[in-house]
């Protein structure tokens, strides 16, 4: 950025700029930068503006608490955000001086009221500016991304920068949870979305490929105020859903996966811009993700799934026999070339539990070693985007508060993070001068397009918003005047299947809209039926009797990131999460009133059989354990302590249900706290179908029932609806897709079956034509 951080900042901080130390962190404001006062581990971390002016007040009042309303009006003064943005600051800080909410250091929270510094503040004076902090530190375009006089390139992001918070998404699905927010089924169709158990196969083919719909008037926005919006020209109008596209390296051909209207087999394609021929690439079963183009522009690289072993392969782009270049085990969440064709970076998971990391990949040796190694607990690092000239590599990273984007010099620089919101990131591009960093998010409770300075800065709009549940991939074209993007749209419906006892089984479609709608759960009677809907353009919570009849909102919500709704014994109060918060609401409708709200991720609450307490997913301690508490938010306690993540399932009078991130099977532990147990082994269960493995998804995949427990099965190419016997050890299929289904629930006496399933999916590509004026205004100019 041109300037100092504290010439860029518009309200004058309530403490100076003078340089402190709190515990072992030397803080300098002038320069929006942190440092260790530790000679034996010297670390230095850059501090956005607002979370320096965050500490900044707290310090000024250290040792006092200080309201979560005073905070927000000292800091944010007359600007409008939801209250969600002090709970990320706060926690965002937390994690820059390796601190912990649950035996804090330096911010203690305050239950429900706020927060105090409790750490000595020690004034030191003002920092000595170095060359790369001054005026003349600016973006250089002509020899990188972040070039500053005096060699201070490589202090600013190599060796000695920061390695990135302790922290934990996704790729594809879903919500904003990094570790996957285990409450959200939306997290399931964004980009890669993970489960904290299992494999991901389904999740990633299905994720990247989400559909796109064209159309200036229909499927994008431009900001309201703005006099002219930009232009939009067809690329493709086929039938199905086109996805990932790639410019050649002289931007005069575009790659892309297409599916061909049949939602199960994407190939891929070339076409020569200007014609509407097509050339197809491949033609084998399976799906084709991720096509990279060779600097030459002779060949594409792509990873196969679903047929034979997963691996990456190299086919001519005029079209020719493949050659396969590497097997993988387990997932790809993203691949990218060196601008010398040398070697590709890959986001791998290289197993069930493990996090996605970056690996390099030699395509002269095949050679493979790490650059990246995010917390182990999370979902890691995907989408990798390299810089133009090879010194800089992009990527998603995933974490406890959400996914944000990072940078580090290549290979293997320490990571720093760029934006600090927490929100789902679709897709990353550089700008071809290295200017900026183009990404598609759902910040700011908007899906579109953004740019941020790779040195550092707050990312701008760039005018281009999506449909409420677009995601949208991007491509910027050679030149950088223009880009491509795929707006993926999907339509997600209810459907009843009847369980009857003859074993015939019928299915209608019990509730449908143009949006989607998901996460249903049965009242205790069976005869209503809560779901999550956008139907309206807004987030709610919705019944309906499960005779179809007395459709009706209960509340609005702030996000389609909420789990299922649970109905409390009685049928008269409803439980749910929104990722850090929940909520109860009374089942006749109302205002939901907050229990919990704080700066851990909260989600996936139920009831107690006898109603008087709610157990849930917490991550207070670092990993999702199973905490407890009374009705009205009171008396809240941890019931496990196995420092990994957990998935609960549901509970009986005595027990918790639960899985682990480390091993198989369903587990459970007393209500009131004790030592773990397996209960229910599904490791070798005597199956009917070929002694298949157990892979869920997500914990609205699983519908837990004192018999038995109903599940969802993904596997590349069809989805299973399965129901697994506690008393008879058996396995039952009572569904087969090869649409996406999602969020099982059953009625009590376990006649009738609700599920989720995709009933629809479109996209087309559209190149964007005034991209690169309108990306030029919003960035800074070179000194």
């Amino acid at each position: 950025m041109n300037g100092t951080a504290a010439e860029s900042r518009k309200t004058p901080r309530p403490f100076g700029t003078g340089a402190f130390r709190i515990g072992t962190w030397q803080v300098e404001p002038s320069l929006n930068r942190i440092r260790s006062a530790d000679s034996e581990r010297p670390i230095e971390k850059r501090v956005q503006p607002k979370q320096m002016d965050v500490l900044l007040y707290l310090a000024e009042r250290q040792g006092q608490m200080v309201s979560r309303s005073e905070l927000m009006d000292g800091v944010w003064k007359d600007v409008a955000v939801s209250d969600s943005a002090l709970s990320r600051t706060i926690s965002q800080l937390r994690q820059l001086l390796e601190d912990r909410s649950r035996n804090p250091q330096i911010i203690e929270t305050i239950a429900k009221s706020g927060y105090r510094l409790i750490a000595e503040v020690q004034p030191l004076g003002e920092p000595a500016c170095d060359s790369s902090d001054t005026a003349s530190h600016s973006l250089h375009l002509g020899s990188g991304p972040m070039a500053v006089p005096g060699g201070e390139r490589e202090r600013h992001h190599g060796a000695r920068g920061p390695s990135g918070p302790p922290v934990p998404v996704g790729p594809t699905d879903g919500t904003r949870g990094g570790i996957r927010h285990i409450g959200g089924t939306r997290l399931i169709k964004i980009l890669v979305t993970t489960v904290v158990f299992t494999t991901l196969t389904a999740v990633l083919s299905l994720a990247m490929l989400l559909r796109e719909k064209h159309t200036t008037a229909q499927g994008f926005g431009t900001k309201k105020g703005t006099n002219k919006g930009p232009i939009f020209q067809p690329l493709t109008t086929l039938i199905g859903t086109e996805s990932m596209p790639r410019f050649s390296p002289d931007g005069g051909r575009l790659a892309f996966a297409w599916d061909r209207g049949t939602k199960t087999n994407w190939d891929l394609y070339v076409k020569q811009l200007g014609e509407e021929h097509l050339l197809r690439l491949t033609h084998k079963p399976g799906n084709e993700h991720f096509p990279v183009w060779s600097p030459d522009g002779n060949y594409l690289y792509f990873f196969r799934q679903g047929y034979k072993t997963p691996a990456i392969y190299r086919v001519p782009a005029l079209g020719g026999p493949e050659s396969e270049i590497t097997t993988i085990e387990g997932q790809l969440g993203g691949l990218a070339i060196t601008p010398d064709g040398s070697h590709l970076i890959m986001a791998h998971q290289e197993g069930p539990g493990n996090p996605f990391r970056l690996f390099l990949l030699d395509l002269a040796t095949n050679d493979r070693r790490r650059i990246t190694d995010p917390e182990p607990q999370f979902f890691g690092d995907y989408l990798p985007a390299i810089s133009p000239d090879g010194e800089w590599v992009a990527f998603v990273r995933s974490m406890a508060r959400g996914n944000d984007i990072f940078v580090s010099r290549f290979p293997e620089g320490q990571p720093r993070q760029l934006t600090f919101d927490g929100h789902m990131v679709f897709d990353v591009d550089w700008t071809p001068d290295q200017a900026g960093l183009v990404f598609s998010s759902d910040r700011d409770s908007r899906r579109g397009l953004w740019v941020v300075n790779p040195d550092g800065g707050e990312p701008q709009w760039l005018g281009v918003e999506s449909t409420e549940t677009g995601l949208l991939k991007i491509a910027i074209r050679p030149g950088g005047k223009s880009m491509a993007l795929a707006e993926i749209q999907e339509d997600y419906n209810l459907w009843m299947r009847d369980l009857s006892k003859d074993g015939s089984m019928s299915k209608n479609r019990l509730v449908a809209s143009t949006r989607t709608d998901y996460n249903a759960s049965f009242s205790p009677n069976g005869k209503a039926m809560t779901f999550l809907s956008d139907r309206t353009g807004k987030p709610g919570l919705w019944v309906i009797g499960t005779n179809g009849t007395h459709l009706r909102m209960l509340t609005e919500l702030q996000s389609m990131a909420s789990g299922v709704a649970h109905w409390s014994p009685d049928g008269t109060t409803l439980v749910f999460a929104d990722y850090t918060r929940l909520f109860r609401v009374p089942a006749r409708g109302g205002t939901p009133r907050l229990l919990t709200g704080g700066d851990w991720i909260e989600v996936n609450p139920r009831w107690t059989k006898d109603g008087q307490h709610i157990v849930f997913n917490s991550n207070r301690d670092g990993f999702l354990e199973i905490w407890r508490m009374r009705a009205d938010g009171s008396e809240t306690a941890a019931i496990t302590n196995l420092g990994v993540n957990t998935m609960l399932l549901g509970c009986d009078r005595v027990h918790v249900f639960f899985l682990r991130q480390d091993r198989n099977g369903v587990w459970r532990v007393p209500l009131i706290g004790g030592q773990p147990e397996m209960a229910y082994d599904f490791d070798h269960p005597p199956m009917s179908e070929n002694q298949e493995e157990v892979h869920p998804i997500t914990n609205e995949d699983w519908h837990f029932t004192e018999r038995g427990v109903y599940f969802v099965d993904h596997r590349p190419g069809e989805d299973t609806i399965r129901y697994y016997d506690f008393e008879t050890n058996t396995m039952k299929t009572l569904e087969r897709s090869q649409e996406d289904l999602h969020c099982v629930t059953i009625t009590a006496d376990g006649k009738r079956l609700v599920f989720s399933s995709k009933d629809t999916q479109t996209a087309d590509l559209v190149l964007m034509a005034s991209f690169g004026k309108k990306c030029a205004a919003l960035l800074p100019n070179p000194d």
